[in-house]
């Protein structure tokens, strides 16, 4: 319910890698449920299909969840560095290369499955398979890519830009302005 009133994708940083680490999480638990199913677990069980399925789980949930909370926090301290243009980058970048790597591993998975499955000899599934591994090796190039732009993002930038940003963002006033600090003494009566 977090997400309620945000449109498709959050606008915040922080709840935007969170909610893309849940829908990965989501998606991880119906491909383990369609594994789980022997029909198919014959078929995948050494193939491709689940490095893509540990690379959705590890990448896709773990890492969008602790981004998002990192990125969350980091928001908020005053005195660090954010930059908001690279933590975007970060995102689409990390979407873009999982995307792309998991899909590809789990069609990778299913020729595999299918060439074992049919006799075939054993070579002819690691030459059916080369094009997807050169795939996924050049997909791992935006999730580097997008882990960098996440470190640029927060040690780069203007001090205290995270909590600026949530306050225009918010439409909330400074700390300060809420509760000033006083400066005189308190008169005891």
């Amino acid at each position: 319910l977090s997400l309620r009133g945000a449109g498709y994708i959050a606008r915040d940083p922080g709840l935007r890698f969170v909610a893309a680490g849940t829908l990965f999480y989501f998606i991880v638990g119906v491909q383990g449920a369609a594994q789980a199913q022997m029909a198919v677990n014959q078929r995948v069980h050494f193939s491709d299909w689940v490095i893509g399925h540990s690379h959705m789980a590890m990448i896709g949930f773990a890492s969008f969840a602790a981004a998002g909370g990192l990125v969350h926090a980091w928001q908020r301290i005053p005195w660090a560095r954010y930059n908001a243009r690279a933590i975007e980058w970060s995102f689409w970048l990390l979407v873009i290369g999982l995307v792309v790597m998991v899909s590809d591993l789990t069609i990778a998975g299913l020729v595999q499955g299918q060439l074992w499955t049919s006799g075939a000899p054993w070579i002819e599934s690691v030459k059916a398979t080369r094009p997807y591994w050169i795939v996924r090796s050049l997909a791992g190039i935006p999730v580097a890519a997008g882990f960098i732009a996440l470190l640029i993002g927060l040690t780069t930038g203007r001090r205290g830009a995270g909590l600026q940003e949530r306050e225009i963002d918010s439409g909330s006033e400074p700390a300060p302005a809420i509760a000033p600090r006083r400066t005189a003494a308190v008169e005891v009566a």
